[in-house]
C-alpha cells in the first residue's frame, strides 16, 4: 500500500481503460524485439521463477533503458510489473493482480520485481507515464494498475482482451458449466 505521503487518486478513480492506448501513454512504442535479449540480461525474471542469475547489465542512458523496457513489455503476451513476486506479493495491489490473473486462468505470464531493482521501479513509471506499481501489459500496450484491471475484471472487458491474445479465460469455461 502507498504510504499516506504518496500521490493521491490513482488506486481509486483513474482513467479508464478505452482498449486502446491513449492519454498519457508512450506513442511510437516500436523498439525491435531483437532487443528483449538485452532486456533480459537486465531484469531476467519470469512469472516462472526463472531469469538470469546475476544479471546487471545497466542502460547508458535513459533511452536505452527506455529500449529495453519496450523491448520488455513486447516480449510476452501478459507482461505485469509488481512489488514482489507472483509467488510471494509485497503489497496488496500486487496481490490484487495476481489473483485477479489467477481466476481468469492466466499463469503464464512475464513477472518483474520492482522491490530487486530500483532503477527498474523508476523506469517503467517514467516509460508509462503512470506513477504506480503494480503496472500490466497485454500485447505489449500498457493497460493500468490494479484498479484498471479490476475494472476490466468487473466489467467483461479483461475476458475479451484476454480473448485477442488467443487466452481463454477460465471464467468463460466455468459460465460454460453453469449454462449446461
Amino acid at each position: 500500500m502507498r504510504a499516506s505521503g504518496g500521490p493521491a487518486g490513482h488506486h481509486g478513480l483513474c482513467k479508464p481503460w478505452s482498449g486502446r492506448r491513449g492519454g498519457g501513454q508512450r506513442a511510437g512504442m516500436s523498439a525491435s524485439l531483437s532487443r528483449a535479449a538485452a532486456a533480459l540480461l537486465r531484469w531476467g525474471r519470469s512469472a516462472g521463477g526463472g531469469g538470469l542469475p546475476g544479471a546487471g547489465v545497466r542502460a547508458a542512458s535513459s533511452g536505452g533503458q527506455a529500449e529495453q523496457l519496450d523491448a520488455l513489455v513486447k516480449k510476452d503476451k501478459v507482461v505485469v510489473f509488481l512489488k514482489g513476486t507472483p509467488e510471494q506479493p509485497q503489497c496488496g495491489f500486487s496481490n490484487a493482480v495476481v489473483q485477479i490473473l489467477r481466476l481468469h486462468g492466466v499463469r503464464d505470464y512475464a513477472a518483474y520485481n520492482v522491490l530487486d531493482d530500483p532503477e527498474l521501479r523508476q523506469g517503467i513509471k517514467d516509460y508509462s507515464n503512470w506513477p504506480t506499481i503494480p503496472q500490466v501489459y497485454l500485447n505489449g500496450e500498457f493497460v493500468g494498475g490494479c484498479d484498471i484491471l479490476l475494472q476490466m475484471h468487473q466489467n467483461g472487458d479483461l475476458v475479451e482482451e484476454l480473448k485477442k491474445l488467443g487466452i481463454r479465460s477460465a471464467l468463460v469455461d466455468e459460465k460454460d458449466q453453469d449454462s449446461k
